[in-house]
């Protein structure tokens, strides 16, 4: 309960979701009804995102790559894709570092919240942007060797 409590009082400071608080969040939701007016537009742009994006051509388009890290930009808005063993992280992020993190199986439609470093509001925005735009995304999609399972350490090939 201590956790909840400190993890509680900094997203009251800050607005900021980090992936603990929402780990916690989604095995307690009963619980903390609350928060659920910040995460569920989240859940709702998240299940868009993955019928309209990942669903339609993002996925085929990992699955057939040659390399593990892929990434596309649009105005400030990076769309980055890294995967193996049959998973794929999508992250999205924009230029202040705010990022939401979904996870996906190769096999299966949709997509999960997997990380999330941004208020309710940017993430949502983040996840509706990429959608709306995801033509673009599409168009500039390809090999990116500074997208890797940890972001900011690069493959070094």
């Amino acid at each position: 309960m201590d956790d909840f409590i400190t993890l509680h009082q900094e997203y009251r400071k800050t607005n900021i979701i980090n992936t603990q608080f929402a780990v916690y969040f989604a095995l307690t939701k009963c619980d903390v009804e609350w928060l659920s007016k910040d995460f569920d537009p989240i859940y709702e742009a998240i299940k868009k995102f993955s019928k309209k994006v990942y669903n339609v051509w993002l996925r085929d388009y990992y699955i057939k790559a040659k390399t593990s890290g892929h990434g596309a930009t649009c105005a400030d808005v990076n769309l980055m894709v890294w995967g193996m063993c049959g998973r794929i992280a999508v992250t999205i992020e924009n230029k202040e570092g705010y990022h939401v993190t979904l996870y996906g199986l190769e096999e299966r439609d949709g997509m999960s919240l997997h990380g999330i470093y941004a208020s309710a509001e940017t993430a949502t925005k983040l996840l509706t942007f990429v959608t709306k735009n995801h033509a673009s995304f599409r168009r500039t999609m390809g090999p990116n060797k500074q997208v890797t399972m940890f972001p900011g350490v690069t493959s070094g090939e």
